[in-house]
């Protein structure tokens, strides 16, 4: 069973936000582990699928050239019922208005400081109105079991998270996003895209970006044959290379 659950240092104090509010009544629960079971040898499929047909590279590949793109919709969706208002000092009014879709990214682990329990906490992701000439926003909240969220880095990527671990180590708050769980359509059209970085010492390189925002870099597995796999939410793909060329790729799905 796969659970998305990285280590988190929680080390601001909230002492100057004049205590810590009391979890609401309706404060949704956390999603059953039985819901989170991946699809796929991907991890990623516990928390997305594939919506569509997805494109592959019908001809040989080179770095920054892409190989395939997977569009997706997230299993786990929700919408807004309350407004987000700010919690921090620095932090104030509303950060995003009820009736906002959203999305569930998956459960990582935070820590109060040394010799604390370590607990579970879940992410989502909710859209802000666009900017002018924008795409909508959206804000990832990470919830606390005192009624108070912790909003994740903007500098890396909200459509995928592997970990929340900013290197400031502190983080600004809202108070804790109330919705319901419901299938509802994300504003903006997603999609994985996996980009040739080259070979490593034999071994296909490939980073993921979702919507032109680097997620990770992946290497392959041995398969036999010279060949190597890259789990995806789509299945399997394999990676070849090229008799002759050593910089290129072939690739399927």
């Amino acid at each position: 069973m796969h659970r998305i659950a990285l280590p988190l240092t929680l080390a601001v104090s909230l002492a100057a936000c004049g205590g810590l509010p009391s979890p609401p009544a309706n404060m949704p629960p956390t999603i059953p582990l039985s819901e989170l079971e991946p699809a796929t040898d991907d991890p990623f499929s516990a928390l997305a699928e594939v919506d569509g047909t997805p494109s592959v590279s019908a001809s040989t590949v080179r770095k920054g050239e892409v190989l395939a793109t997977i569009p997706i919709r997230y299993r786990h969706t929700a919408v807004l019922t309350q407004d987000v208002k700010g919690y921090s000092i620095t932090v104030s009014g509303t950060r995003v208005a009820a009736g906002a879709p959203g999305y569930y990214v998956g459960n990582f682990g935070s820590t109060g400081g040394y010799g604390r329990t370590s607990e579970v906490s879940d992410m989502w992701c909710f859209f802000r109105e666009a900017k002018e000439n924008g795409d909508p926003d959206p804000l990832c909240l990470l919830r606390n079991q005192t009624g108070i969220a912790a909003i994740a880095p903007t500098r890396l990527s909200p459509y995928y998270w592997t970990s929340f671990s900013p290197l400031s180590g502190s983080f600004n708050y809202v108070h804790t996003p109330i919705f319901e769980r419901r299938e509802v359509a994300m504003p903006v059209s997603l999609a994985l895209e996996y980009r040739f970085e080259g070979w490593d010492e034999g071994v296909p390189e490939v980073d993921l970006f979702i919507r032109d925002k680097k997620a990770r870099t992946l290497r392959g597995t041995p398969a036999g044959s010279g060949s190597f796999t890259i789990p995806t939410i789509a299945g399997p793909m394999q990676i070849a290379p090229v008799a002759g060329d050593p910089a290129a790729a072939k690739v399927s799905l």
